[in-house]
């Protein structure tokens, strides 16, 4: 169980199917609310890609900041930023990948297609890895640190990497 030292009191199971109630409702209800935020975002900022992928970039940043502490209040928050940052993810995505400038249009049809592959494989097989590392891993000795850690180092080099683009 997660301990006070790692961000809090625990997040206890009551408290997580809360959570997971709450989030079976915000998160469909916050995704269609941010399309319009996320419309007017990539319009006003249309030739400068930076701007609307930096937006994307600083609501990622926060909600895995407020997935790195195992008690209550942080979770919440994560639970309800996932549908926003998700919306606003795919919004500036496409829109990225669909700029005449950028691809010919006769092209795009593959390189959504190919994009997408490459989300996949990086979306589907790092997880399972990093679930028998948290979960058999040697170090730190507890799940909770080992899943704290692992949580830290991929946020610290999506925020470098980010910074790099």
């Amino acid at each position: 169980r997660a301990t006070a030292a790692s961000g809090g009191s625990p997040l206890r199971p009551e408290q997580a199917e809360q959570i997971v109630e709450l989030f079976d409702v915000l998160f469909p209800l916050l995704s269609v609310g941010t399309t319009p935020l996320a419309i007017g975002l990539v319009n006003r900022y249309a030739g400068r890609e930076h701007a609307y992928l930096g937006a994307v970039v600083c609501l990622s940043c926060a909600f895995g900041l407020t997935q790195l502490a195992p008690s209550f209040g942080p979770q919440l928050v994560a639970a309800v930023l996932f549908g926003p940052a998700r919306t606003l993810q795919w919004a500036c995505y496409f829109h990225f990948l669909a700029s005449p400038s950028r691809y010919p249009p006769a092209a795009m049809g593959r390189v959504v297609g190919y994009a997408n592959l490459v989300i996949a494989l990086f979306g589907d097989l790092p997880p399972s890895l990093l679930d028998a590392y948290i979960q058999h891993g040697a170090f730190p000795s507890d799940v909770p640190s080992r899943y704290v850690a692992a949580h830290a180092v991929l946020m610290t080099a999506v925020a470098l990497l980010s910074a790099a683009l």
